[in-house]
């Protein structure tokens, strides 16, 4: 009996280790993917208002007003 402790309190201890680390992997992937497909989508934006990659946004080509 002593050993079916044992190993059912071993069981529960790797558990409560391993699912919250599991989920916190999840939910750091899902964070990733969601993020680089957003930076994607203000990459694609930037180039179709005619900025080039790497500027600010509203840096465009003419001066500033005098």
């Amino acid at each position: 009996m002593p050993a079916l402790l044992a190993s059912h309190f071993l069981a529960g201890s790797i558990l409560t280790l391993a699912l919250p680390l599991g989920v916190a992997i999840v939910i750091l992937g899902w964070y990733w993917i969601v993020w680089r497909r957003g930076s994607e989508e203000r990459v694609k934006g930037r180039q179709a208002a005619g900025d080039r990659p790497g500027r600010p946004p509203g840096a465009g080509d003419h001066p500033p007003a005098a």
